[in-house]
């Protein structure tokens, strides 16, 4: 290659020259050795984020709502061609949660997901199901030896019976539908020993974003998970037991490698949740998050390409 016409630079030219060039090779050596780095995933990869105006979320053809009911869980799906419930919270929040579902006009679901039968996950369904007509339910089936011995949950199930709602058993593989948003299970895939590890662990695809939401499975299940090779990646996260330490591992997380995470806890809860550890995770893999204790209700709207994401209050990440 001829150089000859640096000789006819000027001094200021060629500094300015060789400035360019440094330019261009850190650049470089960024994209290729640290690609999150200097590149938010929030202005480039979700369309936009907006604080207290949840209608641009709102008014895409899939909108996912993860309510804000304290130390618990409650998510919904909506789409044109039907609707989704994966956890209803607790009893003692079952009117404030109805209130919630019916305000965003869902009184049909075709699917109700409990993820297991603990109080924070299934509570609010009995009081729900008088409300919302329900096509379909989505439970694991539980060995004999986790069945909890819990009244509430057994007046659920009686419930559910009464109303002649179909139940189907999660089982790893099995897929539904939405129109074109398809959910598949991917957990249990086999009877784990504790039942936060029973959880139906569930990822949506709708176009080319994806969403993966975890019950309250922990270290073995994502270890299981990441070993199968499950498809884990995705653009958003709800984040496994409310934050707790059991789950989220460095593994996992980097198997998932979300563009934005999202922890369901309440307000100084007992619990500590969500663990500083978990939130360290988080921050060392460049992961985005949102909380509900902090943040409120936490809407993510997408048109199969991108994500569009609004919040009640307060800053991603804490």
């Amino acid at each position: 290659m001829n150089f000859s016409f640096l000789k006819k630079l000027s001094v200021k030219q060629k500094i300015a020259l060789i400035i360019l060039v440094c330019v261009f090779l850190v650049f470089s050596v960024i994209k290729t050795y640290f690609p999150k780095v200097g590149l938010s995933s929030w202005k480039n990869d979700i369309n936009l984020v907006l604080n207290g105006k949840p209608n641009v979320a709102e008014n895409k053809d899939l909108c996912v709502y993860f309510a804000d009911v304290g130390q618990a869980d409650c998510i919904l799906i909506k789409t044109p061609e039907g609707n989704a419930i994966i956890d209803t919270g607790r009893s003692a929040d079952a009117e404030d949660t109805f209130r919630y579902i019916l305000r965003h006009n869902i009184d049909k679901a075709r699917y109700l997901v409990i993820t297991h039968p603990h109080e924070d996950h299934y509570g609010g369904a009995a009081r729900i199901l008088d409300f919302v007509d329900v096509e379909n339910i989505i439970m694991p089936q539980i060995p004999k030896s986790l069945y909890p011995d819990d009244d509430g949950f057994d007046y659920l199930v009686d419930k559910i019976n009464r109303m002649n709602i179909p139940v189907y058993a999660a089982r790893a593989g099995d897929t539904y539908s939405l129109g074109k948003a398809v959910f598949t299970v991917l957990s249990p895939a086999k009877d784990f020993d504790n039942l936060n590890d029973m959880s139906a662990v569930i990822r949506l695809d709708y176009g080319n974003t994806s969403f993966l939401f975890t019950g309250d499975a922990e270290k073995s299940v994502e270890r299981y998970l990441v070993r199968h090779k499950a498809n884990l990646k995705c653009d958003v996260l709800k984040i496994s037991h409310h934050g707790s330490s059991t789950a989220s591992t460095g593994e996992f997380l980097r198997a998932a490698d979300p563009l934005l995470a999202v922890i369901s806890s309440g307000l100084k809860n007992e619990y500590g949740h969500p663990a500083d550890d978990v939130l360290y995770r988080l921050k060392k893999q460049s992961i985005d998050y949102l909380r509900t204790d902090l943040n409120g209700n936490i809407i993510i709207g997408s048109d199969g390409e991108k994500l569009y994401c609004s919040y009640e209050k307060g800053n991603k990440n804490g």
